[in-house]
């Protein structure tokens, strides 16, 4: 039988457990995570400084001196952009141990917590066995009587407390793992975009090398090198290789992102230059592979059971249904329709070259087929992809088709926020940006 002694100690062990904060973050030298900050955010400065420059070099006369200097600056760009993403991959790792360990200090509460509420419950239940009457006759002292079962009814009303702060706990220890993941996508996303930058450097330097060796240095042979400039098809395969090495020709490339930006208002060049770091970014993931930009995945193990595996059953019911709607309107077999396979972190289940989910491209559906003639559209098909992209950047503010309508644009296809102030977020956009600026006065 509990005494009214231990009841008030058990209650106010209750409430310190559920007063103190569920998670910690402290663990973090505050001076290093300035001192990184405060890299990052210098190196970010620095390159806005390079893109303001180099937006006065592309606005000048074409003279050779002019072409190696945008080179130049577009080398110390890359650099410098492949030390911020650097930083931000330490910083971000920072975030995932923190995390991980905040995740484990939880899931012992939760434990320690079960355990309390076992015991708390089997005493109540041992207490039930005896009725009031039976309680009073135990009992010499009424008011001794009355202090016990006003002992006892607090105790339910914490257990019943207890049960609401566990389902509480439950439901942000599944935020913190759902936090987890996006931060392991984020740190796989920095890696994969710090190879493409490497690959920018490696390309610009054999560009310079190229124009010095064809020119002689001589600004008479840079001219007759551009006196007759067209179209240049090979300059732009260079500058969109990730699409190439997904299977998308430069020519398919640039005739169906032409046709897409017309139809949407927005910038041929901004729309390749966005497919080009997206396709980029998953290619280094490892969820395109190459020569297939349509994945090699399959929707049961890296899109439904994904999700199931993650906690997330209704997610992984919307995106089923999706995918049925998608394939039985085309005809398709599901289990045959390839889609990008589950990489390192969240789940797979993209489809085709703009690698949309199926409820997204749900949402962009009508729109399509009214673009493009091709009802039901088709996300596995160039022409109706890009389209599908373009409309999810017009959507975003593209048609304004101004520098920081276009920044936005880019943040939201990433992450889902045209506000997006992650470093990932700056650099994606300001990335497509470069390279929109490196094809457009080749189409």
């Amino acid at each position: 039988m509990f005494k009214k002694a231990s009841v008030l100690f058990l209650t106010a062990v209750m409430a310190i457990f559920f007063v103190w904060p569920i998670f910690s973050w402290g663990q973090v030298d505050p001076a290093k995570k300035v001192e990184l900050e405060a890299q990052i955010a210098a190196i970010e400065n620095e390159i806005s400084g390079l893109d303001k420059e180099l937006v006065q070099i592309r606005g000048r006369k074409e003279t050779l001196k002019n072409e190696i200097a945008r080179l130049d600056n577009e080398i110390k760009r890359s650099e410098l952009t492949i030390k911020g993403l650097n930083l931000s991959v330490r910083q971000t790792e920072n975030n995932i141990a923190l995390r991980v360990e905040s995740i484990k200090e939880a899931e012992i509460k939760v434990s320690k917590q079960k355990s309390s509420l076992s015991e708390y419950m089997r005493a109540i239940y041992k207490r039930d066995d005896l009725s009031l009457v039976e309680v009073l006759l135990v009992k010499n002292d009424l008011s001794q009587f009355f202090q016990e079962v006003s002992a006892m009814e607090t105790v339910q009303e914490n257990i019943n407390q207890s049960l609401d702060d566990l389902r509480l706990l439950k439901d942000q220890l599944q935020k913190e793992k759902d936090e987890l993941e996006e931060k392991r996508e984020e740190l796989l996303s920095l890696r994969a975009l710090a190879q493409i930058q490497k690959q920018n450097v490696n390309s610009q330097k054999t560009q310079k090398n190229q124009v010095l060796k064809l020119t002689q240095g001589q600004e008479s042979n840079y001219q007759k090198l551009i006196q007759n400039k067209r179209r240049d098809i090979a300059a732009i395969r260079s500058q969109i290789q990730y699409l190439g090495k997904s299977g998308v020709s430069a020519e398919d490339a640039v005739k169906y992102a032409e046709l897409a930006a017309k139809r949407t208002g927005i910038r041929t060049a901004f729309l390749l230059g966005l497919l080009e770091v997206e396709t980029g970014r998953r290619y280094e993931e490892g969820v395109i592979t190459a020569g297939n930009h349509t994945g090699s995945g399959n929707w049961k193990t890296d899109l439904y059971q994904c999700y199931i595996n993650l906690g997330k059953p209704s997610s992984a019911e919307k995106q089923k249904n999706a995918f049925f709607q998608i394939t039985g309107k085309l005809g398709y077999n599901p289990d045959d329709r390839p889609v990008s396979r589950k990489p390192n972190y969240g789940c797979g289940g993209a489809m085709g070259p703009a690698q949309f989910l199926p409820s997204t491209w749900l949402l962009f559906e009508d729109k399509v087929a009214d673009l493009t003639g091709h009802n039901p559209p088709d996300p596995w098909q160039v022409e109706d992809a890009f389209t599908a992209a373009a409309l999810y950047l017009a959507d975003a503010g593209a048609k304004a088709k101004t520098q920081n309508a276009e920044l936005r644009a880019a943040k939201a296809y990433i992450s889902g926020s045209p506000n997006c102030k992650q470093y990932i977020c700056n650099f994606y956009s300001r990335e497509v940006l470069r390279i929109a600026a490196l094809i457009e006065p080749n189409l």
